[in-house]
Parts: structure tokens; sequence; C-alpha cells
């Protein structure tokens, strides 16, 4: 009897482990490099909102009248509202007038003071990249590239600093303030600026102004949905096959101690 038990013992065990070594699934992944293959994310150019849509505010009519008394070193501003969206102001176009010696022309932005509804002191917000210069005396329009984010709906004050005699063009009206400022004393690169009235007239200036698409999402860079699902799919296959294999290293033992119980009631 004492045989029996030790014999029964000794199958039971290696049972169990045969069991246990033998019967659970072994997974076979798909090889690393293919599955490096699978994860790689494609490329999607990033787009932040793109300026794809343009505008134009400001003046863009050539004025029936011309500045009188031009004074050199001086800064002459327009105040204008920008558009109902956030955006760039990408260009401002000014026609103007020179005179034979030359004037060297920048374009220029001021933030509005909105308590005495003047431009603000000291110096622009924005300035062109290019000095133009101005030598027709019969005007023409001068392109200035800019690159500055503007408010919505928002005043700024748009115009030029020359270093010589230079005219500008406007026509007269209640939507727009012309003004101008004292010399520049050459101590500095610009001014703490004092503003002279010049009248509500509006100036020739023509400002770009691009914005994003209303509405449109911000597309960033990302994994393509569909390679992510497949890649997702093989590892919850692989889960369940572990799952699976280990429930039945569980249960066959289970099992054959069943079996083998049940053999030694029958010897008895």
């Amino acid at each position: 009897m004492l045989v029996t038990s030790i014999i029964f013992a000794a199958s039971f065990y290696q049972g169990t482990e045969v069991a246990s070594k033998t019967l659970m699934p072994t997974p076979t992944p798909t090889p690393a490099l293919t599955l490096n293959q699978t994860i790689e994310p494609v490329a999607v150019p990033e787009l932040t909102p793109s300026h794809s849509n343009f505008t134009n505010f400001a003046y863009s009519t050539i004025g029936k009248y011309s500045s009188n008394f031009p004074i050199a070193e001086t800064i002459t501003l327009c105040n204008y509202t920008t558009p109902s969206h956030s955006g760039k102001i990408m260009k401002i176009s000014i026609f103007l007038a020179g005179v034979s010696e030359v004037s060297h022309v920048k374009a220029v932005i001021f933030a509005n003071e909105p308590n005495v509804n003047f431009p603000q002191g000291g110096e622009p917000v924005a300035q062109s990249f290019e000095t133009f210069n101005v030598s027709s005396v019969s005007g023409q329009w001068y392109n200035f590239t800019m690159n500055y984010s503007a408010s919505p709906n928002t005043v700024y004050w748009l115009g030029y600093y020359s270093d010589n005699l230079t005219y500008y063009f406007y026509d007269e009206g209640n939507s727009s303030i012309t003004v101008t400022s004292q010399p520049k004393d050459g101590t500095s690169s610009w001014l703490p600026v004092g503003w002279a009235y010049q009248g509500k007239t509006t100036m020739s200036l023509d400002a770009l102004y691009a914005y994003a698409k209303p509405g449109s999402a911000i597309i960033v860079n990302q994994t393509n949905s569909a390679i992510h699902q497949s890649t997702q799919s093989y590892w919850d296959a692989i889960f369940v096959l572990l799952i699976i294999g280990g429930e039945t290293a569980i249960l066959l033992p289970r099992q054959a101690q069943k079996k083998q119980y049940q053999q030694i009631k029958d010897l008895f």
C-alpha cells in the first residue's frame, strides 16, 4: 500500500510537470524587424493653424491730396482697426512721393494709447524688414514686408519713418487721424515721441492681413491611425493566448489529479 502511494505521488508529480511544460502554448510573435516597421509612424506635416486666408484693411485708395511741408527725420502715422479675427500684418503698402535727394523710408507700427487715442510713445511695436529709397516725385506704392501678430478688432497706428522729405497722400474723413512726430534729435534710434495732430484724414496705406480659417483644426505630428490599430490588435491577440495558456496549465493538472484519484478509488 505504501509502495503504491509512492508510485502514485511520483507519477502525479511527473504528469503535472510534463503538463505544465508541454501544454503551455508558446506564442510566436511577428519578427522584431517587421514589428518595428509596423509601429514606425507615418510623418504628417505639422500645421499650426496655417494663415490660409488673406484680407486687406486700412485704405487702399490713392488720396486726392498730398501732404504739405514734410519734415525730415519724422514718423507719420494714421490709425486703423484690424479685422475681427486674430492674424498677422504681413505687408504694408504706402503711396509716397520723394525728392531728388532720395529718402530712406521704413514702415512702422505703433500701439494705441486708448486714454488719448494717440500712438504710444517710445519705440514701434514692429518695423519693416526693408528700407526703401523713395525717389519718385510723382508718387508710387512702396510695399514693405512685415511680420506682426496683431490682436483682432484693435486700433493700431501704421505709417513710416523717413530720414528726408517724403510726402504722403490722403483723403479727408472722420474715420482716422493722421499725426507726425517731432524730428529725431540724433541721440537715439527712435524717439520718446510727442505727436503733432495733422487732422481727420486717412493716409493712403494698405495693410495685408493673414489669418487662419475660422474653425480650422490644429494638426500636429501623429502616428497613422490604421497602423496603430493593427499593432494594438496584434498585442491583444498575444494577451488572449497568454490567458488561455495560463488557464490550461492550471486546469490540466487538476484533471490529471482527478483521473489518478479515480484510479486509486477503483483499486480499493
